[in-house]
């Protein structure tokens, strides 16, 4: 807050927000929230095709998008992924590989024990918060680490899970990660999530799936260059 209020707009601009509070009282809780309330306000995407089906539109799905639906609820996909973000918000381990800096944890402190970091319980390693599916074709790479490149071959994944990890190739990722996976399969195939047990999904069951998750994308959210400001108060560069 001391570096936002030596910009005199962004002083105006909090003061304008919350004039019952003097900018001096102000805590980081209060630059946080505004965070938020852009966030809310500016990204909050709830006219994907699904949510018009939702709302009694019987034409908003596709057929094959409408047959997606079936399959994916018909599935263990739903167990996790449920709600209005399609997250049941809680910490599953499903065996993804772990590249990039990590969390300082294991011999080489660039693996990531996950749930474990906050929660201080062995029992939590590898556990990370249910991917969320609104927009999700939109939002590669995928896993925790990003080490998952292309949306199908994350659905993909889930299918015989633990032959994935073993097999995983870090050749596709970028030059800079290569390096950096960290050899970890075993360790977290011996806390995986039992949901993922026996699970194998057929091309033809993964096909229905990538059909459904279309259904999940707002067109808005296609369109966001209207989002990024010309200027920001401080004058540092934006990169529209």
């Amino acid at each position: 807050m001391k570096r936002l209020g030596a910009i005199p707009e962004y002083r105006a601009m909090f003061q304008a927000a919350d004039p019952d509070t003097p900018f001096e009282a102000m805590t980081f809780a209060h630059a946080s929230n505004a965070i938020g309330a852009f966030l809310v306000d500016q990204l909050t995407f709830t006219n994907a095709p699904w949510d018009r089906f939702l709302a009694g539109d019987d034409g908003a799905l596709t057929p094959k998008q409408l047959e997606g639906a079936k399959t994916f609820l018909a599935l263990r996909c739903v167990q996790c992924h449920n709600g209005p973000t399609f997250s049941d918000q809680e910490f599953h381990n499903v065996a993804v590989a772990q590249i990039g800096p990590g969390q300082g944890n294991g011999p080489s402190g660039l693996d990531d024990f996950g749930r474990a970091n906050i929660t201080g319980d062995d029992a939590d390693r590898y556990r990370f918060r249910t991917t969320p599916l609104r927009n999700v074709e939109l939002t590669a790479p995928y896993g925790h680490a990003g080490s998952i490149l292309d949306l199908r071959e994350f659905i993909e994944h889930y299918s015989e899970s633990h032959l994935k990890l073993l097999a995983f190739d870090p050749s596709r990722l970028e030059p800079a990660l290569q390096a950096t996976l960290v050899p970890n399969a075993a360790d977290v195939l011996a806390r995986r999530d039992p949901i993922l047990d026996g699970v194998v999904l057929p091309d033809e069951i993964v096909d229905k799936l990538m059909d459904y998750v279309s259904a999940l994308t707002d067109d808005a959210a296609r369109r966001m260059r209207h989002i990024a400001p010309t200027r920001v108060p401080s004058h540092l560069p934006v990169d529209r």
